[in-house]
């Protein structure tokens, strides 16, 4: 199967998104995540 790309954005880290994320990951197993640039300010918060 392919792996699913998925991008994280200036929206962050939503429910649907860790709901998109679960799904994919039931499906397919794998899923690739990608922070963008505009996440800086998010990012920093997650590693806190």
């Amino acid at each position: 199967m392919e792996t699913v790309k998925i991008n994280i954005g200036k929206n962050g880290i939503t429910e649907s998104l860790i709901n998109e994320i679960n799904l994919q990951l039931e499906k397919r197993g794998t899923v690739k995540i990608k922070m963008l640039k505009n996440f800086e300010k998010e990012k920093k918060k997650i590693w806190l």
